[in-house]
């Protein structure tokens, strides 16, 4: 799976993302760097994406990784 590049609209900046697939098993993950720290986007149970933060992302944008999600949602 190739990489690709979302662009997102927040707090009125406009920045773009790059979004690494890549398959885990017979899941898809999406893989995003957020201020330095790798944020892992996965399809839940319902097929809709959920966010995994690692511990060392101590104050997620949260609004910021929806939009992401939405974007990658988007792009699927």
């Amino acid at each position: 799976m190739d990489a690709f590049f979302i662009t997102i609209d927040h707090k009125g900046n406009e920045r773009q993302y790059e979004v690494q697939p890549a398959l885990v098993g017979y899941t898809a993950h999406f893989y995003v760097y957020v201020d330095e720290v790798r944020i892992t986007f996965e399809p839940d149970e319902e097929n809709n994406l959920r966010v995994i933060v690692p511990p060392e992302y101590k104050h997620p944008d949260v609004p910021l990784l929806q939009k992401i999600a939405a974007g990658i949602e988007k792009w699927l």
